[in-house]
């Protein structure tokens, strides 16, 4: 195996990674919104549609930066394995 397969093989699992931790964060996201509505009770018929509001943007809130975060992971970890490539002089286009 080629560092350049080593690479692409790391390329290849940073994203596989990914894949799992946004799922969790999308299920996280929609029970935190349950959680806040039917579970709790904030709605428009309670007379409590600020407090499912401030709960709503909260989890988009933390489901963004959630979400950011998985990106980040995944770029550091691709960029780990292209600063190996680049230290064994493979200079082609990653």
């Amino acid at each position: 195996m080629t560092i350049r397969d080593t690479y692409n093989t790391s390329v290849v699992a940073a994203t596989a990674a990914k894949v799992p931790t946004k799922a969790a964060n999308a299920n996280a996201h929609q029970e935190t919104i349950a959680a806040s509505g039917k579970n709790v009770g904030y709605n428009n018929a309670t007379g409590n549609f600020a407090n499912f509001d401030a709960a709503t943007r909260n989890a988009n809130a933390t489901y963004a930066a959630a979400q950011l975060n998985a990106e980040m992971i995944k770029q550091i970890a691709i960029q780990a394995a292209k600063d190996t490539l680049r230290a064994t002089g493979d200079l082609a286009p990653a």
